[in-house]
């Protein structure tokens, strides 16, 4: 039986699990090298305990991680490591026994940072804006991100429509060799109708750095006015900044006996997402199309966001930004997509009042068909082993 190391030593449970249930679907044995929060996660569901499993431990360097479970990575056909985050600011001098890929997430600052660079205006959030990009510099941490990248042997992309971005500018590598969608839809998680109250939900966290917030609160406030249907808002990540934390005071004031409005405020296990998840009769993704962090990505091109996952996973109909490209086969089916407040507010309301997302749920399925466990599953036997 092949076999294939997967690593994930950040808290992306679910990007672990997806990888995971597509190997098993192809009869190829997953060996595992996970954070501690994704061993607790999956070990708590039970999904892991038949396999090798190496759990990162705190305060230790990726190198010596490597090196203490050399063993059982040359016991992989190959490995894939889901994020280049992972080894930021560290000095990888491990070289892999097997065949390595990478995940890529985040390529304008891995290849072109210095090109990306956010410019934020008035003091003092200009000041220390270059005061990072200093410490960026003065650290080597590009430098460092790059000896990383370098260790692997091939680059792998999280979606379609990033290779297509990726692949057309002029800095592509040909270390690059194609994409594997981590979004893998699961049958069985389709979740139930609700009778009582319309649950809609927006996962993630909640920062203006990544989402359209100004446009999700005005649409709230029209839709609280347009409907005798009882509500329930329910945010699956809590406020991440002080921006996100000013603009929860103002969602707040919205919160009332017809529609009711869930935030919370500490960090909750991949279980407790999946229950609160499940509960969602549709979901809202306002999606910025800027990642503004030191560097700017662009959500959909040049990086992907978790929440589209979320919604392929469970077969969760959403409604979503219309600046974050999405399959042609989702558009006006599973997903619709919104420009402004007005517009998003008039969706929100037709899928309330027609029940549409009733009948999205039950054409989920057959609409994701090719983002399936067996359908990942067989594209990673062919792109890692030609089979």
């Amino acid at each position: 039986m092949l076999k294939v190391g997967i690593i994930q030593l950040e808290q992306h449970t679910e990007v672990a699990r997806a990888l995971i249930r597509a190997l098993e679907a192809v009869f190829i044995e997953p060996i595992l090298f996970l954070s501690k929060v994704v061993h607790d996660d999956l070990h708590e569901t039970r999904e892991i305990n038949t396999y090798d499993v190496a759990i990162w431990q705190k305060g230790q360097s990726c190198n010596e991680f490597f090196y203490a479970h050399e063993t059982q990575l040359k016991s992989c056909d190959a490995t894939i490591c889901t994020s280049e985050k992972t080894m930021d600011g560290q000095f990888i001098t491990f070289r892999w026994p097997c065949t390595s890929y990478l995940m890529l997430h985040d390529t304008h600052t891995s290849f072109v940072p210095f090109q990306h660079f956010n410019v934020l205006h008035g003091f003092p959030n200009s000041f220390i804006q270059y005061l990072r990009l200093a410490k960026y510099i003065l650290l080597r941490k590009g430098e460092e991100r790059q000896r990383a990248m370098e260790s692997f042997e091939h680059y792998l992309l999280p979606s379609e429509e990033m290779y297509h971005y990726v692949s057309t500018q002029p800095w592509f590598d040909g270390k690059i060799k194609s994409y594997l969608p981590i979004a893998c839809h699961d049958a069985c998680a389709v979740p139930n109708f609700h009778q009582e109250e319309i649950v809609i939900s927006i996962p993630g966290s909640i920062t203006p750095k990544r989402k359209d917030l100004d446009i999700l609160l005005n649409a709230f406030s029209q839709i609280s006015l347009r409907t005798n249907h009882k509500l329930r808002v329910q945010f699956l990540g809590k406020a991440i900044d002080k921006n996100g934390i000013k603009w929860t005071e103002e969602l707040m004031k919205l919160n009332s006996a017809q529609m009711s409005i869930h935030i919370f405020e500490n960090y909750i296990s991949q279980l407790e997402f999946d229950f609160y998840l499940h509960q969602s009769d549709f979901l809202i993704l306002p999606i910025s199309l800027h990642k503004a962090d030191l560097f700017n990505e662009l959500y959909g091109f040049s990086a992907v966001s978790g929440n589209i996952n979320d919604m392929t996973r469970c077969g969760i109909p959403a409604l979503i930004s219309a600046s974050y490209p999405i399959p042609l086969a989702w558009q006006g089916t599973i997903c619709k997509q919104y420009a402004d407040e007005e517009e998003l507010a008039n969706l929100v309301i037709q899928w309330i009042e027609n029940q549409e997302y009733q009948k999205l749920k039950k054409e989920a399925s057959q609409i994701l068909h090719p983002f399936g466990m067996d359908e990942i599953g067989n594209r990673i036997k062919k792109l890692l082993f030609n089979i």
